[in-house]
């Protein structure tokens, strides 16, 4: 299963960018078509398992089959390396792809006590990025980018769009009937 897994993802990250920005409409609107016609606990249910299937994704991705390194690489410019290399865009974009589900899933689950859902998913996903980074740059798996916080936390701010459109359309829905 978790060889599968790996393939699955590896095969992701050879998309090229109008392929991912294409996958990612495609699952923006599904997003705010399901949860807005899904009855309510169902709904939660569902975005409680896209939840946590996106955030055993992200971990496994980002921990395992990695090489533990001598040093501990690390790159802090933001953007710097980009600007040079062309399939840099694409694993750009593809990281906010990879968030982009937690966007989209984690404002439905929080407790309605929570006024500020889509403040606080972009700061849940910018906290839980940069703990990656951090935990990739304490064991030295991998490498350490600024690059991957900004854009995993962009990509869950994308899907954050699409529970404030969902919410607004619902609103609109109930003063209408």
């Amino acid at each position: 299963m978790a060889d599968l897994l790996k393939k699955i993802i590896y095969s992701i990250y050879a998309w090229q960018l109008p392929t991912v920005l294409i996958i990612a409409g495609i699952m923006l609107i599904a997003w705010t078509l399901i949860n807005r016609y899904l009855p309510g606990k169902l709904g939660k249910v569902f975005n409680y398992i896209v939840t946590a299937a996106n955030f055993t994704v992200i971990v496994f991705f980002t921990m395992s089959n990695r090489t533990v390194r001598a040093e501990r690489p690390y790159r802090l410019i933001p953007f710097a390396h980009y600007f040079t290399s062309q399939s840099g865009i694409e694993t750009l974009w593809l990281n906010a792809f990879f968030f982009l589900p937690l966007g989209l899933s984690l404002p439905y689950i929080l407790p309605e006590k929570i006024r500020h859902k889509a403040a606080t998913t972009i700061l849940a996903a910018l906290a839980f990025s940069a703990m990656i980074e951090a935990i990739q740059y304490i064991f030295a798996l991998g490498l350490c980018e600024t690059d991957d916080v900004i854009m995993n936390t962009l990509g869950a701010a994308i899907g954050t769009v699409s529970y404030i459109v969902c919410t607004k359309l619902r609103k609109n829905e109930v003063n209408h009937d």
